[in-house]
């Protein structure tokens, strides 16, 4: 006959204690959440307006000149201006 299987021992579990936090605790770590997203939020605000704010071009002389030319002026017009 076989040997029988011994019955599965009962584990007691115990349950973690639950650490009561106060009032004032809880309130101060959602002053602090407030705190961190309001300071993320500012800076995606300021990402917002530096992909909205208008580029600055730079200016070279092959634009310059394109400028000068379609002004209509002529080339000596155009030198006297640029003597100082």
């Amino acid at each position: 006959m076989p040997a029988r299987k011994k019955a599965p021992e009962a584990k007691v579990e115990t349950k973690a204690k639950r650490n009561f936090r106060s009032a004032e605790e809880r309130v101060a770590e959602i002053d602090r959440k407030i705190a961190f997203h309001s300071k993320s939020i500012e800076q995606l605000e300021k990402r917002k307006s530096k992909i909205n704010a208008p580029r600055r071009r730079k200016l070279s002389y092959a634009k310059v000149f394109a400028e000068l030319k379609a002004s209509g002026k002529s080339p000596e017009e155009i030198a006297e201006m640029l003597k100082p």
